[in-house]
C-alpha cells in the first residue's frame, strides 16, 4: 500500500523523467537527394524548432520552423529558414533576421526572399559565414518578422552541433593541346 510520501516521491520522480525526456534536443537530420535527370546530388541537413509560432488565423495552430543547410549542385551552399504556415516578411531586395547562437550576442543576418516567391521561406545572403557558426552551435534562436504577427522567435536545440564540411573543389579540367 502506497502512502502519501511514496506517492509524492513517485510523482516527483515521474515528473523529473518526463521533463528531462521532453527537454531532449533533437539531432540534425541529414539527407542526400539525387536528381533523376542529371544524377547530381543535393546534400541537406535540417532541424525543426522546439517551439511553435503563435500566429493569428488563417495560420493558427501548430506551426514549426525549420532551418536547412543545403549544398546544391547549381546554387552552392544555402542556409534556409522556413515556417510551416504564415508569411516571413522578407521582401526584395532583402530582410534582417536576428540570430542568437548558443550564449552569444544576438546578431542581424541578411536574408533574401525566395526566388520562387514562397513567402514562408528566406535564404541567408552569406551562407558560408552562418554555416561556420552553426557547426559549433547546440542552441540557435531566430527572430523572424511575421505578417500580422510581429517578431516571432524560433528556438532550435541540437543534441550535438551540425556536422558539415565544405564541398571539395571541382577538379580542374586539363587545358591546352595534346602532346
Amino acid at each position: 500500500m502506497m502512502n502519501r510520501t511514496n506517492i509524492r516521491a513517485a510523482c516527483t520522480a515521474l515528473a523529473g523523467v518526463l521533463l528531462s525526456f521532453g527537454a531532449m534536443a533533437e539531432p540534425w537530420k541529414y539527407e542526400t537527394l539525387t536528381d533523376k535527370m542529371t544524377d547530381a546530388q543535393t546534400r541537406m541537413a535540417y532541424l525543426q524548432s522546439t517551439n511553435s509560432l503563435s500566429l493569428p488565423p488563417p495560420y493558427a495552430g501548430k506551426n514549426y520552423g525549420w532551418i536547412y543547410v543545403r549544398q546544391h549542385p547549381q546554387h552552392g551552399q544555402d542556409v534556409i529558414v522556413r515556417v510551416n504556415k504564415g508569411q516571413i516578411l522578407c521582401h526584395i531586395p532583402e530582410c534582417q533576421l536576428l540570430f542568437r547562437i548558443d550564449d552569444g550576442k544576438a546578431t542581424q543576418i541578411t536574408f533574401l526572399p525566395s526566388s520562387s516567391h514562397e513567402s514562408n521561406v528566406a535564404l541567408a545572403r552569406n551562407a558560408k559565414a552562418l554555416i561556420a557558426q552553426l557547426i559549433k552551435a547546440k542552441k540557435v534562436m531566430i527572430q523572424v518578422p511575421m505578417f500580422q504577427a510581429g517578431n516571432q522567435v524560433l528556438e532550435f536545440e541540437a543534441d550535438k552541433p551540425l556536422e558539415w564540411a565544405a564541398p571539395a573543389p571541382a577538379p580542374k579540367k586539363a587545358s591546352g593541346a595534346r602532346k
